[in-house]
């Protein structure tokens, strides 16, 4: 966020609320964004000052003691708003989570940009289906893939796991070092009954553009695969490095829209128009399409299908997906088998394996610099029985501890403290 200067405008929101505290205080509350503020009683005046919009440098002239300092401190916390920022956020902002993967992060205590590095997570929701053509429900997917959830991740290194600071992959052999991840959970993006994708999806954008400035790697929760667009924004900046996109579906997803029609079937089409793209390799692809309009010959896609992925090893697949070239990953969970993952809105007959799944993205991940990921199309219950829900936990977890440190074990020895079996993970 840009540092405030004199002459920016300010407005105070809505749906702030104040409430008395002690020692002459009092409690500014912004329930959109779910933060608190402790702030001297002179400061409800200020408040006041600023329900209709003013520049900065106005309320300076009027009160003693108000300076850029306290005003940016109130911008910081959300208890003022740019004209921009009132307009995005004035049916809402964040849903606190139920069950946050890693722990809940307030927006207003993000580190700053200077922090960052490839192994700090922050997990944000967007749970609409507004782009759906198939099956209703997607719009429960961020719940149902937290409720899903095997493992909490601690946040900002304060404590690796819950058990410990490592996770042991029985599948793969491998030990993984959580020690040095920090996993964040900001909730869901707000959704106000009534308004457009287009308007949500500003507010998404908003949230990935944050995470993106402060040097987190974002794990965005669908939601249809529309919201992957908004996910992907920050990617698309003028000037901005290059990527590519690794999409997991059981579709291309590039069909042809009216403009501004967000559909979860042209998820890509700003990325496309991009000069940042370099690649959109996708896998799993499976039906028959009869379009109007011959497919893309955009050199830069490249498909391998579900079958082809049953006669190939990871490596194979992915053979022709640059090596130099960081990796945007978005899964579709209908890339899966329907038999395996049944809870998706266009379920199509055949389909990946979850051990397809798994040693395809546990390759990504060695293989190729990860700098963003979505998971999407996973529709109702919220349920631990939800399997589509299952599949894209455990592939999001997986991506998480991957970045740690990881070394091979074999045939470990179990015995607990005092007994027989030890707990694993300390």
């Amino acid at each position: 966020m840009a540092p405030l200067e004199p002459s920016d405008i300010l407005i105070t929101p809505n749906n702030i609320d104040i409430q008395k505290a002690a020692d002459g205080q009092v409690l500014i509350r912004n329930g959109s964004f779910l933060v608190d503020l402790e702030a001297p009683v002179e400061m409800v005046e200020v408040l006041r000052f600023f329900r209709a919009p003013r520049r900065a440098s106005e309320v300076m002239s009027e009160y003693d003691g108000i300076d850029m300092e306290v005003l940016q401190h109130l911008v910081d916390h959300f208890i003022l708003y740019r004209p921009s920022e009132a307009e995005i956020f004035a049916f809402g902002a964040l849903i606190r989570p139920a069950q946050p993967i890693g722990g809940f992060l307030s927006i207003k205590d993000l580190p700053p940009p200077a922090e960052a590095r490839a192994t700090r997570f922050l997990i944000f929701g967007a749970p609409v289906d507004l782009g759906a053509a198939g099956y209703g429900g997607a719009r429960h997917g961020p719940e149902a893939i937290r409720a899903a959830c095997t493992m909490r991740l601690g946040a900002l290194g304060r404590k690796a796991t819950e058990g410990g600071t490592a996770a042991w992959d029985f599948e793969t052999h491998q030990r993984h070092d959580l020690t040095q991840l920090e996993v964040s959970d900001l909730g869901d993006v707000s959704y106000t009954p009534g308004e457009s994708n287009g308007d949500f999806g500003r507010r998404v954008t908003w949230f990935a553009e944050r995470a993106h400035a402060h040097g987190y790697l974002p794990i965005g929760l669908g939601g249809d695969h529309s919201v992957a667009r908004f996910f992907l924004r920050p990617f698309l900046k003028t000037g901005g490095a290059p990527f590519g996109i690794v999409h997991f579906d059981a579709h291309t997803d590039l069909y042809q829209a009216p403009a501004g029609i967000f559909s979860h079937g042209n998820p890509f089409d700003e990325a496309l128009e991009s000069e940042n793209l370099k690649s959109l390799f996708q896998v799993g692809q499976r039906q028959l399409r009869t379009d109007r309009a011959e497919p893309t010959s955009d050199s830069r896609l490249q498909f391998v299908s579900s079958l082809d992925v049953w006669r190939k090893s990871p490596a194979e697949v992915f053979a022709n997906l640059p090596p130099e070239l960081p990796c945007y990953l978005t899964f579709d969970v209908d890339c899966m088998s329907a038999t395996e993952c049944p809870e998706t809105g266009t379920p199509v007959p055949g389909g990946l394996l979850y051990y397809h799944a798994l040693e395809l993205v546990d390759w990504l991940v060695a293989n190729r610099r990860i700098v963003g990921a979505d998971f999407v199309e996973v529709t109702g219950p919220v349920s631990p029985s939800n399997r589509a829900a299952q599949v894209c936990a455990s592939l999001m977890l997986r991506l998480i501890v991957g970045h740690g440190p990881t070394t091979r074990f074999e045939n470990p020895q179990l015995h607990r403290k005092g007994t027989s079996l030890d707990t694993f993970g300390t």
